[in-house]
């Protein structure tokens, strides 16, 4: 579950970004998701051992989550 007042201040943390960077005449650099291939992901998850190669998925996404920027 998500924390509202998170997701509220995420959101205008976004906004006041973008509209800071506008005005000093920079673009927004909006920059997509890369995330591990899953050779990547082995090479990390010690000699492929099944838990750890959950932990290293489930730390992935939950990077992902942390770091997506609100529209």
């Amino acid at each position: 579950m998500t924390c509202p007042d998170c997701e509220y201040h995420k959101q205008r943390a976004a906004l006041w970004r973008k509209e800071a960077y506008k005005q000093a005449g920079h673009d927004v650099i909006e920059r997509p998701w890369v995330g591990l291939t899953p050779e990547e992901v082995k090479e990390i998850s010690f000699a492929n051992r099944p838990y750890v190669v959950d932990m290293v998925v489930a730390l992935e996404a939950k990077l992902k989550e942390k770091n997506t920027w609100a529209d």
